[in-house]
């Protein structure tokens, strides 16, 4: 039994295509890490060691170099577990700084790309402070309002959120009341 050209062909050609599947079914079965959290896996110490870093450094005093130790952190994991918290300390460090915009648009990142995130209440106390020495009151008693309405029950480290929001609040309809 001779097998023709044509039969060949075709011999080769399904499998071409059966390798071609196979292999990407096993592909497909790898399980798919995102960028960065393989990094994060591979090398805790060094990220955790960022980390200590940066906190040490932000409890110093030294803003600036804490700042860039959380950027570096985020810049090496973005996927890690502790984004957040990073990004948190990297809009505390620009509010200490003075950078009050870069606050606001780091706080607003967190607040948007971490909805289930711990950090939201302190992210949307400090934004409150900030709006309200920049004068906009009706956006920071806004985000005054949102604490309390969305997060009545913090507890604990976080206590001061609320205690802070309602004092803050309490100062806004003061200065509507004095205009």
């Amino acid at each position: 039994m001779a097998i023709s050209k044509k039969n060949l062909i075709y011999i080769i050609i399904g499998a071409l295509i059966t390798g071609i599947l196979f292999f990407s079914f096993l592909s497909i079965s790898q399980p798919q890490i995102p960028p960065g959290e393989k990094e994060y896996r591979e090398a805790p110490e060094k990220a955790q060691s960022l980390l200590q870093e940066a906190e040490s450094l932000f409890d110093e005093g030294k803003y600036q170099e804490a700042l860039e130790k959380y950027q570096e952190f985020l810049d090496q994991y973005p996927n890690s577990d502790r984004a957040d918290n990073a990004l948190l300390m990297i809009g505390r460090s620009q509010m200490l700084l003075g950078a009050d915009d870069g606050a606001l648009l780091t706080f607003q990142n967190l607040i948007e790309n971490y909805p289930k995130s711990n950090n939201i209440p302190d992210a949307l106390c400090h934004s409150a402070r900030i709006y309200s020495i920049k004068g906009n009151f009706e956006k920071a008693e806004e985000y005054c309002d949102k604490i309390l309405m969305e997060y009545p029950n913090l507890t604990g480290s976080q206590q001061w959120i609320i205690e802070a929001s309602q004092k803050l609040k309490s100062e806004i309809q003061n200065q509507k009341l004095s205009q």
